[in-house]
């Protein structure tokens, strides 16, 4: 693995920290900047707070001033895919035969295109194909994210990844499960239309059990108030709880004095709320639209159900059912499957070592 590879990162976001790309694509130019010489560009504009080595060029881009504001870039990797900006630097990137990699982030997973279908289809078939086919490689974040992207492109896996935690579980409620789920509000995308559905299919059962379930997430475009009209639709407020967004140590106390992470999304690219609640310890409850379904079933570290409304509902009854040894036993594997997996050292080390790669395949083919 070379020092001496120079990689670009361009992301198009801003300083919020509940939106999954605008935390992670300053993080991937961090992590790799152990094993190559990474710099972040944000063609928004704006100050990333968490960029270790951003630079600031004046829009539109140009790769002269990229290269007077830092060097010539070997490699590219833009962050998500619909940003019309990316499409006329592409084309500055291929002048120079300067190879560019995409991390859609999810963006092109089969049910991600469902929403505003027909207007992705038009960009696609004007713009994008023709972008996203010219890239060295997608870079997709889960092998669940790579099976339902069908993009005419070189593909390969290196996922998000995570910064291990000092404090982690260090208790289970002695009386009834706790769910907690910390994220956006977006009903369909996040499936929490599926998630009430499933817990009103046995309220009266989880209310005996003492089962409580907490929704934590940033109010935008009236989320905030859908997601409680989802709750009291369904007479679910007693044990249904709709809260503002948390972060920091706030974020943290909850997550530690939750019992189980609850996520129900139709589709994802690499859910950082996941890794965060396994980072912790936190035995985790996921539908298989999340991504992370094969990863929890291989380390056991919680439960997996399919993307139906009598799958989460199964999938609940079974938690509740857990006793404390199995709830502290997947704790345990659930902190080791982050660690293991998703550190960053780990997930950058992997990234760096696929670009190169990809880089000497493309070096042979055009030589011979």
């Amino acid at each position: 693995m070379s020092a001496d590879l120079n990689i670009l990162h361009i992301a198009c976001i801003t300083n919020n920290s509940f939106n999954g790309v605008c935390v992670v694509a300053p993080l991937h130019a961090n992590a790799q900047g152990s094993f190559a010489q990474t710099a972040f560009l944000n063609i928004s504009g704006e100050k990333i707070d968490s960029a270790q080595n951003q630079i600031f060029v004046n829009a539109p881009v140009s790769l002269d001033e990229v290269k007077r504001a830092w060097r010539k870039p070997d490699i590219v990797v833009f962050h998500e895919a619909y940003r019309f900006p990316y499409l006329a630097i592409a084309k500055q990137l291929k002048s120079e035969g300067i190879p560019y990699f995409v991390i859609p982030h999810g963006e092109l997973s089969e049910q991600a295109l469902k929403k505003k279908a027909l207007k992705k289809m038009v960009a696609n078939a004007i713009f994008f194909n023709k972008f996203i086919r010219e890239s060295a490689a997608l870079q997709l974040l889960s092998d669940k994210e790579m099976q339902s992207t069908a993009f005419k492109a070189k593909k390969f896996v290196a996922t998000n990844g995570i910064f291990m935690p000092k404090n982690v579980k260090a208790s289970f409620s002695g009386e009834g499960i706790r769910f907690v789920y910390v994220g956006r509000l977006d009903a369909y995308h996040k499936g929490l239309d599926l998630m009430m559905d499933a817990i009103a299919l046995n309220a009266d059962y989880l209310r005996g059990k003492r089962t409580s379930f907490e929704i934590y997430g940033p109010d935008y475009k009236g989320r905030f108030a859908n997601v409680e009209r989802l709750v009291s639709e369904r007479s679910l407020g007693d044990i249904v709880s709709v809260s503002p967004a948390v972060c920091g140590k706030e974020k943290e106390e909850i997550l530690l004095s939750s019992d189980v992470f609850l996520q129900t999304s139709r589709f994802e690219g690499m859910p950082m709320g996941i890794l965060e609640a396994l980072s912790y310890g936190l035995p985790c409850a996921l539908t298989r639209g999340t991504t992370m379904g094969g990863f929890i079933e291989e380390y056991g570290a919680g439960w997996i159900a399919d993307n139906t409304v009598d799958s989460i509902s199964r999938m609940l009854l079974e938690v509740t059912e857990a006793d404390e040894d199995d709830m502290w036993a997947k704790s345990a594997k659930a902190r080791s499957l982050a660690m293991q997996e998703f550190s960053w050292q780990t997930v950058a080390a992997c990234a760096v070592a696929r670009y190169e790669d990809l880089l000497q395949s493309s070096v042979k083919r055009d030589d011979s």
